[in-house]
């Protein structure tokens, strides 16, 4: 139950890291504006990097082994386990997008031109390398 209850409290600091980067690098919107006003690409890279983040996350539970003696060392350590799983997730994504879609502006595309197919590419790379990383 306590893992669990930490998945869900990294999960949720990771939803609101997200919506705080938005704000920073796009100032003037929040990210909920973008999803109340109907914004499909967007709703679809949002929710590609939520799913993707709980697989990632989901696999740090692979990394610590549960052990009936110290509850808070193996708490800590699958809290580093997962913070560090989830940054992971971050870097291989951002290289992934590059890789993908070289030279194409995400901001303008899923902001102004709200491309439903740039958003669900983006989606979709967040959710692929969160499976793979589920899996190792």
């Amino acid at each position: 139950a306590g893992c669990y209850a930490l998945s869900q409290v990294m999960l949720t600091c990771a939803t609101i890291a997200m919506i705080q980067i938005f704000k920073f690098k796009h100032e003037g919107r929040s990210s909920e504006e973008e999803l109340r006003s109907g914004n499909i690409a967007y709703a679809l890279t949002f929710a590609g990097r939520i799913i993707g983040t709980a697989l990632a996350i989901a696999m740090a539970t692979h990394l610590v082994p549960s052990e009936d003696t110290d509850f808070n060392a193996m708490l800590i350590g699958w809290a580093v386990a997962s913070f560090v799983v989830t940054v992971i997730l971050k870097i291989l994504s951002t290289v992934t997008e590059k890789i993908i879609m070289y030279n194409v502006d995400f901001s303008h595309e899923l902001l102004t031109q709200r491309n439903i197919a740039a958003g669900a590419v983006r989606g979709v790379i967040y959710v692929s390398l969160g499976l793979l990383l589920a899996e190792i």
